[in-house]
């Protein structure tokens, strides 16, 4: 289904799928109505969002509903540097946690040390029962990264396979760092005993796998 400003309150009901991505910066998206689509689309199963959309929902018009039937959720465009939409990932993780099967984030931001979010996460009684497949993408924003995945590992007993992937922004790094990131996703408690995590770096032809 198209998405347009004319959607009905009956097929916003029907809707399992919804993508949304923009070319630019998201300056004439319409924040009311993308609000109202997800406050009147409570059986989504698969969401997909740009940075764009990221942006807006996560600037404080994220609806209050929680999005509980979500089992693929992929946001390509996060920056992990800025607060509100680390909250905007928490909200959303929180939201969806009892069906979430498949968790996908690229993170586009280009510092290094940022503020750790593993303080947040330690506080809530969140479990992803059913999360089996993770995807984080970094530039170099591995720390934050890292407490997400500590987090994801720590309450995700079927979780099958975690792949992490950091980018060519890294290439001046030498390997101590990317050695202390491999030693880092080695000792991290994994509620699955079948987890198995997958360390890619863009300049490795092959991954180190745990």
């Amino acid at each position: 289904m198209r998405l347009s400003s004319q959607l009905g309150w009956e097929e916003a009901q029907d809707l399992i799928l919804i993508q949304l991505f923009a070319d630019g910066p998201g300056d004439n998206i319409d924040r009311t109505w993308v609000s109202d689509l997800f406050e009147d689309s409570p059986n989504i199963e698969r969401l997909c969002l740009g940075t764009s959309y990221i942006k807006i929902l996560s600037a404080g018009i994220y609806p209050q509903v929680q999005l509980k039937a979500i089992k693929y959720l992929k946001l390509d465009g996060v920056d992990f540097n800025e607060a509100r939409e680390l909250l905007f990932i928490i909200s959303l993780l929180l939201g969806s946690s009892s069906n979430l099967e498949t968790l996908i984030i690229k993170c586009n931001s280009m510092a290094v040390e940022l503020q750790q979010i593993s303080k947040v996460f330690d506080y809530s009684n969140c479990y992803f029962n059913q999360l089996q497949d993770v995807k984080i993408t970094v530039t170099t924003s591995y720390k934050p990264a890292l407490d997400l995945i500590r987090f994801v590992f720590a309450r995700s007993p079927t979780l099958k396979i975690l792949t992490f992937r950091v980018g060519h922004g890294l290439n001046q790094l030498d390997a101590s760092v990317l050695l202390s990131i491999s030693c880092d996703l080695l000792q991290m408690d994994r509620a699955s005993p079948r987890a198995e995590v997958r360390f890619l770096y863009d300049d490795l032809q092959r991954p180190n796998l745990f």
